[in-house]
Formats: structure tokens, sequence, C-alpha cells
């Protein structure tokens, strides 16, 4: 039996007990029938019952029906204000965090300082393909986007200074003793690229990939 077949057999046995109580001359509407009939509508109108149908056949007076509906709609009005808001409470969380990650952490100027190694790979006319081995990079100092520092390899140690560039991702150094200079990325907190290039006669280009110890 279904909720609706056995709301039938409630409705028309209440609705003979009312039609009693009206040919006694009481006033059944004033009794506590009146909550169990206004209940099963109640509930049939949660159900999906059609309004149109079934209100009349409960014998609810109309200001009781139009009642009932307008309950009905609040609800449904309620349902979309808040799915409105949660719609909206989701698009701005969704703006600040692309805020923070596009605007906000791009401007902190990353730090810089510490000691990076890797192995440095090379290319030029006079050595050809080389592999220099482990390349050592200790920056002591920074200043907002400014750092120096020193490295050192098979042939010796250099002192560099550099710079960050706006991106907070990119950055150079040079040394006094060197003809090139040295262009790097930073890739993680602690992962940077840093790539040598010099030309005329002893051209040469190489790439070291290094972490921070």
């Amino acid at each position: 039996m279904t909720f609706f077949q056995d709301s039938e057999n409630k409705l028309s046995f209440t609705t003979g007990i009312l039609k009693s109580c009206h040919l006694r001359g009481r006033r059944p509407w004033q009794s506590g029938i009146e909550q169990s009939f206004e209940l099963l509508a109640t509930k049939a109108l949660r159900r999906g019952r059609n309004d149109s149908i079934f209100l009349p056949r409960l014998g609810l007076t109309r200001e009781k029906r139009e009642i009932i509906m307008t309950i009905k709609q609040q609800q449904g009005a309620v349902l979309t204000q808040l799915i409105l808001w949660l719609l909206v409470l989701a698009n701005t969380a969704g703006l600040g965090c692309y805020y923070y990650v596009n605007y906000v952490k791009t401007q902190q100027i990353p730090n810089m300082i510490g000691t990076w190694s890797g192995e440095n790979l090379t290319v030029s006319d006079d050595k050809g393909y080389k592999v220099w081995g482990v390349k050592t990079v200790t920056i002591t100092e920074q200043q907002d986007r400014r750092f120096r520092g020193n490295f050192t390899y098979p042939d010796g140690t250099k002192n560099f200074f550099g710079v960050i560039y706006p991106d907070n991702k990119s950055f150079t150094w040079v040394s006094t003793p060197s003809k090139g200079f040295n262009h790097g990325r930073i890739l993680d907190d602690n992962t940077i690229g840093a790539c040598y290039v010099e030309a005329y006669e002893a051209a040469t280009a190489g790439c070291a990939t290094l972490t921070r110890q």
C-alpha cells in the first residue's frame, strides 16, 4: 500500500467522523481532529501530491488551502536563496584563492640565502660536451632583490653578485673576473636552475640544477 492510498483511507475515515459530528450539531473544527486532518495535508504536500486535486478533496477551507500553498512557496524560495548564497560564497572563495596565488604570493621576494649544489653540464668548441661534477654555490647575503655570494668549481672559487627579476622567478648574477654571465630560474623553494653563457673565443654554455642543502 502506497502513502497516498493509506492517506486516502485515513481521510475517508476522518471525513465520516466529521460528517457524523456535523449531523449531531457539534463543531468538529474546534476539536483535535482538525489538527490531524491538516497534518495529513501537509505530509501530502511534502510528498509532491497534486495540490489542485488533493487539497479540495481534503475538505479544507479556501483560506486554509491558501495558507498551506503559501508555506510551500516560501519553503521553495528559502531553498533557492540558500543555493544562491552557497554559490556566492564558493565564487568569493575562488576569487580569494586566485588573488593570493597570482598577486600576493608573487609579490613575496624569495629568499635565496643558503648553499646550493648540483651537477654542472657545459658545451664549448674548446672542451666539447663536459660534465664538471658537483658545482657548489653559496649565497651569503641578500637585500630585497639584490644578493651576493660565491661559487666553487674545479678551477677555483669566484665571488659574484646578482639580482632577482620582478617576476620573482628569474635571476642573473655576474662575476668581475668572468666574461660571461649566469642566468637562472627559481624552480621551487629549494631548487634553482643556473645557466652560464659566455661568448667570443672561449664561448661556453652550461646549466646546473642546484638544490639547497
